[in-house]
């Protein structure tokens, strides 16, 4: 029986490979296509049909054509560069907003744990409409401040139960 050598090695060698020869692995280049396609070859951003597109990961997670489709996005080449330079203040800003409110490394990886969910990526996220509402509602925001002490509270006594 007949076999291929280099279905043999292929773990061996991606792991090997830099990100940009990554980038031109025929793995990654039907996945990019498949993008390009779902998203009718167009910037989901701004809608630029006309320029040069790219496939952005939202997220990143081993090999680029192992990510989940819900997490690549076709932008235009404007777009992915402007998200690209505003992604790492974006993270600064976002992390001192959260530290101006109280919330404490346990609090954001809490909130971190909401995004985690298997919800993908939708052009209009609704845990951003569900935060923006929270935020801007005082009554609202309340609530779910007293609502969070609350359950941290009970679980601060399950785990005295259980230490006992």
């Amino acid at each position: 029986m007949w076999r291929c050598r280099a279905s043999r090695s292929v773990s061996l060698k991606t792991s090997a490979m830099t990100y940009s020869q990554k980038l031109k692995d025929p793995r990654w280049q039907k996945k990019r296509l498949e993008i390009l396609n779902r998203d009718e070859f167009t910037c989901r951003l701004c809608g630029d049909d006309t320029s040069t597109l790219h496939v952005h990961h939202v997220s990143y997670s081993g090999n680029p054509w192992d990510v989940e489709n819900n997490l690549l996005l076709t932008v235009c080449e404007s777009c992915h560069e402007e998200e690209t330079m505003e992604l790492k203040q974006s993270q600064t800003e976002l992390i001192k907003a959260l530290k101006s409110q109280g919330f404490m490394s346990i609090g954001m990886h809490q909130l971190s744990k909401v995004f985690k969910r298997d919800r993908g990526w939708m052009f209009y996220e609704p845990a951003f409409d569900v935060l923006k509402m929270i935020v801007e509602d005082d009554v609202l925001w309340k609530t779910m401040e007293e609502e969070f002490w609350r359950r941290l509270s009970e679980r601060l006594k399950q785990r005295e139960k259980l230490n006992k």
